[in-house]
């Protein structure tokens, strides 16, 4: 089941450093997809080399130990670090989506103006001069 996940989050990776563009129809493509994709392609590579490097670092420490040695002491750690990596990995994938998907769906902040603009005719507003804060302009007085 974890392998599944790996590799469905391997060939989506690839696919979206190829094009740019997520599971929605609906957004176009964007560089961020392109992050996220080199995101998930190196989580399967990470799990191989975390999982190898525990392998080496046993060995290391248990010169002259059997393979069934190895598999018994190391193997339930193994799979601990591959599971909750894939997870945390699945996880930030899902998040990190959908937070793409629903910026790029958002309206644009200068599409729709803040306040309406005075028409071109208007006389110019002049502010009412004050100097401090209204604790300042009391104790001048």
């Amino acid at each position: 089941m974890i392998l599944i996940l790996e590799i469905l989050m391997l060939v989506t990776g690839i696919k979206m450093l190829l094009t740019g563009r997520g599971f929605s129809k609906k957004v176009p493509s964007d560089k961020r997809f392109r992050y996220l994709g080199g995101f998930l392609v190196v989580e399967f590579p990470l799990m191989l080399v975390s999982c190898f490097l525990l392998g080496v670092i046993w060995m290391l420490n248990h010169p002259g130990s059997s393979v069934d040695k190895m598999t018994s002491d190391i193997g339930w750690v193994s799979i601990v670090i591959e599971v909750g990596l894939t997870l945390i990995w699945a996880i930030t994938w899902a998040i990190w989506e959908k937070s793409i998907t629903k910026k790029l769906q958002a309206p644009r902040a200068d599409a729709f103006p803040l306040a309406p603009s005075a028409p071109a005719d208007a006389p110019p507003v002049m502010a009412e001069k004050t100097f401090g804060t209204p604790i300042e302009q009391r104790t001048q007085r």
